[in-house]
């Protein structure tokens, strides 16, 4: 899927998207050139697996996650250390749109994983 979008960050091992059950899991390999080492929660057994045990998966191995869940966004742990979440505003839409809107919004990413004041990014 060469886009011509990698950039030399594209290939930063500080970036980890974990995308949630609500998100495809196809963004995986659609989006490995910018973050090749992006993973869905299918892909570790976690489908059913509740929002408590995806956050502090994604806690422990530096991965910021990626959903359209407003509770799974908005709540705040009990230790006070959220992992970051990207919180995908784009309603029902196809998978091609939310690509379109992480690709264009990449810059920001980069941005706020290098962030350590803010722990929750909003895309439209």
């Amino acid at each position: 899927m060469g886009s011509g979008h990698a950039t030399r960050h594209g290939d930063d091992p500080r970036i980890k998207l974990l995308f949630d059950q609500n998100v495809s899991r196809s963004l995986t390999w659609r989006l490995a050139d910018l973050c090749p080492d992006a993973t869905h929660v299918a892909f570790l057994s976690m489908l059913s697996t509740p929002d408590e045990r995806i956050r502090a998966y994604a806690r422990t191995n530096g991965s910021i996650v990626v959903t359209k869940d407003r509770d799974f966004a908005e709540r705040r742990d009990e230790d006070g250390t959220p992992p970051k979440v990207i919180w995908l505003r784009t309603q029902n839409c196809t998978t091609a749109v939310v690509e379109a809107t992480l690709r264009r919004h990449w810059q920001d990413i980069e941005a706020f994983a290098a962030s350590e004041n803010v722990s929750i990014l909003m895309l439209y």
